[in-house]
């Protein structure tokens, strides 16, 4: 119980600063969105995962920075700074004194609350995709030539399904009323899918945009599912050979996989998401812009800071908490 307490006031800036982190990354996601738009799909979909992780990741770093003078002086006892903190809130693991207990700890219980009640509302997908795979495993057969699941339904099915070993599953139905040019394509789409674990990809982007406001959240998570497909799109292309037959594939295919079922969060198709916006992309030239690089050096800078300067990083979060437990 001690040291749960003395923990408590690392918890609760570490839970403030990632939904302070994601606040500010919720202010920023439409014209992260927009500016990237331009960009080759896979840059696109680089950078949109990175940046929804970004709260999370600097969210443990600067608690990581918080962290170290307590670290630092286990090892070095000189090193303590305690003793500069009288009458002031500071964040120590040896000698704690400040925001624990009493109110604060109802404010770091509702959050962690949330924070496990989202969490698992996401994970009930991970039920929903393993009974699937289940069924289809009892229901369908294994078919080599098209290294796929078919199942013995009417209805047009083209998806794939799974985290760590996603699977291609057809139902008869697609193979019945796809042309050969289709189907072709929609093999090498959802191949894409498989080489790019995008199931799993979106599954974890899901979960680490969860401190960003509902609107913002929905914008970047559409975004990255449209640079994912257009990913796919393209390599589709390459495979083929023609971007013409691969628009066309997806326009013919639109209106008949549209009723079809996925499940939520394993399952990544061809079609019909955005399809407009995929096939007008497939009509011009390819983008090749990729300043994804420029994104990772800001991102390497500010962690650097930030562990650079821990101290002053804990100084003034401290100063911050002293406003709130004068």
């Amino acid at each position: 119980m001690a040291e749960l307490h003395h923990a408590q006031p690392f918890l609760l800036v570490a839970l403030g600063l990632y939904l302070g982190f994601g606040l500010l990354g919720s202010l920023i996601t439409r014209p992260v969105v927009r500016g990237t738009e331009g960009w080759s799909p896979g840059a696109r979909h680089r950078t949109l995962l990175a940046f929804g992780a970004l709260p999370a990741l600097l969210a443990g770093l600067s608690t990581l920075a918080v962290l170290l003078p307590s670290v630092l002086a286990g090892l070095w006892p000189h090193l303590d700074h305690c003793l500069v903190h009288r009458g002031h809130v500071h964040l120590c693991l040896h000698h704690p004194f400040g925001p624990a207990g009493g109110w604060s700890s109802w404010i770091l219980a509702a959050g962690l609350a949330w924070l496990l009640a989202v969490v698992g509302i996401e994970l009930e997908g991970w039920g929903s995709a393993r009974r699937w795979l289940a069924t289809i495993r009892a229901t369908g057969h294994w078919d080599p030539k098209l290294s796929a699941w078919v199942l013995p339904v009417a209805q047009p099915l083209c998806l794939t399904l799974g985290a760590l070993r996603p699977v291609l599953v057809l139902s008869r139905g697609f193979l019945e009323s796809a042309s050969p040019a289709e189907l072709r394509v929609a093999l090498s789409h959802e191949r894409a899918h498989v080489l790019r674990r995008d199931g799993l990809i979106n599954f974890l982007a899901r979960l680490l945009t969860l401190s960003l406001l509902p609107r913002s959240r929905r914008r970047l998570l559409s975004a990255l599912e449209l640079a994912g497909e257009r990913s796919c799109d393209e390599a589709a292309a390459a495979a083929v050979g023609d971007r013409l037959q691969v628009a066309e594939a997806l326009l013919a295919m639109e209106t008949r996989l549209s009723g079809a079922p996925t499940p939520e969060p394993f399952a990544v198709g061809l079609g019909p998401s955005s399809v407009p916006e995929r096939i007008e992309a497939l009509l011009r030239p390819p983008s090749t812009r990729d300043p994804s690089w420029a994104w990772a050096l800001v991102f390497l800078a500010a962690a650097a800071i930030c562990l650079y300067d821990f101290q002053g990083v804990h100084h003034r979060l401290e100063s911050i908490l002293s406003l709130a437990f004068p």
